[in-house]
């Protein structure tokens, strides 16, 4: 079929073929890093501040804890610092941002028992420290048992939300990587399909070209023969 251009043509389709090949690569190539980099970005806004968030609510909850048993055995008033609580609201808001975003009922579940724990633990501290300041034996013992209770409430839903963090980040990474080597496999496969049209098209081309200095050569001996 292809005999049937000049050889200046063949060159030129062997051009843009090539040219074509070049190009179909490239989108691909664009369009795979595109993806990529949205599923990593995704990954750092959404996971990262999950687990960000999951670890100030842990210092915050140890920090509460901590600076109220202290206060009660030193006998000393208990004075929590404001921001404490600001930020303890400020993650569970943040919470509950994520879980819309994860579309995830249990995280949204979990930040709202995180609030009523959180919550409930700073009324406690402060039935606490009265107690201690009291001096009454009986009353220190069960504001101390109250405030042990609602701390490892507190304590188990964090860890939840721990283990949910891990998860869904462990679940993402998965998809990053597999998406990754679907990238590799979508180059390689059309690396493969464009090395055999290539070789192919080549063929078919060259061998019209041979057949073009076939021809014109029987037809300059002919040429010859007749003179």
């Amino acid at each position: 079929m292809l005999s049937r251009f000049s050889i200046k043509l063949n060159l030129i389709v062997i051009i843009v073929g090539a040219l074509s090949g070049v190009l179909f690569m490239g989108l691909i190539a664009g369009y795979s890093a595109k993806t990529s980099k949205n599923a990593l970005d995704d990954f750092k806004h959404k996971e990262l501040f999950l687990m960000q968030t999951s670890n100030s609510l842990k210092n915050s909850i140890s920090t509460l804890i901590t600076t109220s048993l202290s206060a009660g055995t030193e006998g000393v008033k208990l004075q929590l610092p404001p921001e404490l609580k600001q930020g303890v609201d400020k993650d569970i808001a943040t919470l509950n941002t994520l879980s819309k975003e994860f579309e995830s009922k249990e995280m949204e579940q979990l930040a709202s028992n995180l609030k009523t724990r959180i919550d409930s633990l700073f009324e406690n501290s402060t039935s606490l420290n009265e107690a201690y300041l009291s001096g009454n034996k009986d009353d220190t013992l069960d504001a101390l048992d109250g405030f042990n209770a609602v701390s490892k409430k507190a304590e188990g839903e964090l860890k939840k939300l721990e283990n949910l963090a891990k998860t869904s980040m462990d679940n993402n990474l998965a998809t990053l990587e597999k998406e990754g080597q679907n990238f590799v496999i979508l180059i390689s496969v059309s690396l493969i399909v464009f090395f055999v049209l290539g070789i192919a098209f080549g063929y078919m081309i060259l061998s019209s070209i041979s057949a073009k200095v076939q021809k014109l050569g029987n037809t300059m001996m002919k040429i010859a023969t007749d003179l």
